[in-house]
């Protein structure tokens, strides 16, 4: 009856380290400017780290209206990247922008986001929250 005991739980130990291991890490970057807001999440799970970029527009979605292209961009000490969105003639049907990939950032990064819509070029830093 010990024999079992211990054998149960040493498994549920081992299974909690499992689930511990599994769940990874994620920490997010944030920042804004006059008409942005953004945020880069990145998670690390089975030691493979990937990121979520978003910028969103503050303003009112009918105010994107004359755009044709908008252009999002980060840059960090080891990677960056730039997206761009083309609404061929057609107002934009949101005010939110993603991507996403593979992850080279690190937890003490300052990172600079770029957007370019229009006329119009702002950017902002993202800190660690």
């Amino acid at each position: 009856m010990n024999n079992r005991l211990v054998s149960g739980t040493l498994a549920f130990l081992f299974f909690l380290f499992l689930v511990g291991c599994s769940l990874g890490e994620e920490y997010v970057f944030e920042g804004e400017s006059e008409h942005w807001e953004s945020y880069i999440k990145v998670s690390e799970s089975s030691g493979v780290k990937t990121e979520e970029f978003v910028v969103k527009y503050k303003g009112e979605l009918k105010e994107l209206s004359d755009i044709e292209e908008i252009q999002y961009s980060f840059e960090a000490s080891k990677t960056s990247a730039k997206n761009t969105r083309t609404f061929g003639g057609e107002p934009p049907k949101q005010k939110e922008f993603s991507s996403s990939g593979s992850s080279l950032i690190g937890k003490d990064e300052t990172i600079e986001v770029m957007v370019k819509w229009g006329e119009n070029e702002e950017t902002m830093e993202l800190n660690i929250k």
